[in-house]
């Protein structure tokens, strides 16, 4: 009986989702346990509804399957609710690996929702424009630098001295990138005495444009928008189409304009630098949204101790 009610609680009403990363930086911390509203966009019925609880698609040590793929249903969503724009969600991440995977247990991830249907979408620079208008950033969101190699051993010394953590780095083409909030890099600067010892660089992640399809309206295809187009036609629209240069073929047919049956969302972290979002797997499908976040039950700080590690302000905190 227990087991039955936590099924049906975790299905058809709420879930908790565990923030394994500071992905949202300031907004959510690595450790918090939020709390997932399954009927904010409409309920989403399970697809592989036997399983084995608190597992998404394997069970954890071992190579077995978490889940029966008999019996599976098809996608369908009650009382459907689009997404609105700046809302937190949490959403099986779309990408192209795997895709032999059920939707409902593909790996889970959370974001902000930045791009609705209809808008066009760029970053130049790191910064972010929707619809031509320039978003701001989150005031802890970091951005990234270079480090040369000749000044790692005073900039380690100066990170000692300001009791700053390092947070590590990326290998980009053998340079050491690291990244920090603004406010971090100003105060390393203001210590050493110049500019010159984090140097302020622009990943080509941070460089796109890209227009978001409206359901049911026809979209040009060029090829500017080819590379968004054609993954969302094929994967998730079910399309047999085959991509030869900047053109599409379906049927032997080249085709020129083309319809969405569901919306599609443009995701980001609030940690713009270092987030795994739409700029990894492009556009979120509504199909792959499972809720809203919408409050943090409780949260542990995974760089503490466990007896130490409750974050007593966080708990019941609510998320903007």
């Amino acid at each position: 009986m227990i087991l039955i009610t936590v099924w049906l609680i975790r299905n058809i009403w709420v879930e908790l989702y565990r923030i394994p990363h500071n992905q949202m930086e300031e907004s959510l911390l690595g450790g918090d346990n939020l709390f997932i509203n399954k009927w904010s966009y409409g309920l989403r019925l399970p697809q592989t509804p036997i399983a084995v609880p608190f597992f998404q698609d394997s069970i954890t040590g071992t190579k077995m399957k978490s889940y029966s793929s008999i019996p599976y249903f098809p996608y369908y969503r009650i009382f459907p609710k689009e997404v609105k724009r700046n809302d937190i969600i949490v959403f099986n991440r779309p990408d192209t690996k795997n895709l032999s995977i059920p939707i409902d247990r593909r790996k889970i991830a959370i974001g902000r929702c930045v791009g609705l249907p209809g808008d066009t979408v760029r970053m130049y620079n790191g910064h972010l424009y929707i619809n031509r208008r320039e978003i701001a950033q989150p005031p802890h969101a970091k951005e990234s630098y270079l480090i040369p190699d000749s000044l790692e051993y005073k900039f380690q010394n100066i990170l000692q001295q300001l009791k700053i953590a390092d947070p590590g780095f990326e290998t980009i083409k053998e340079n050491r990138i690291r990244f920090f909030p603004k406010y971090q890099a100003a105060q390393i600067q203001s210590f050493y005495n110049t500019n010159n010892i984090l140097i302020p660089i622009h990943l080509k992640r941070n460089n796109f444009t890209i227009i978001l399809p409206r359901v049911d309206e026809p979209v040009q295809i060029t090829p500017e928008n080819i590379n968004l187009i054609y993954p969302l036609l094929v994967i998730h629209e079910g399309r047999n189409i085959i991509k030869k240069g900047n053109h599409l073929f379906e049927n032997g047919k080249k085709i020129y304009y083309s319809r969405f049956t569901q919306p599609y969302y443009w995701i980001m972290g609030d940690n713009r630098e270092k987030a795994t979002d739409s700029r990894i797997f492009g556009a979120v499908p509504h199909s792959h949204i499972i809720g809203k976040g919408s409050f943090i039950c409780f949260s542990f700080d995974p760089q503490r101790p466990f007896y130490k590690a409750l974050r007593h302000n966080r708990i019941f905190k609510t998320i903007d």
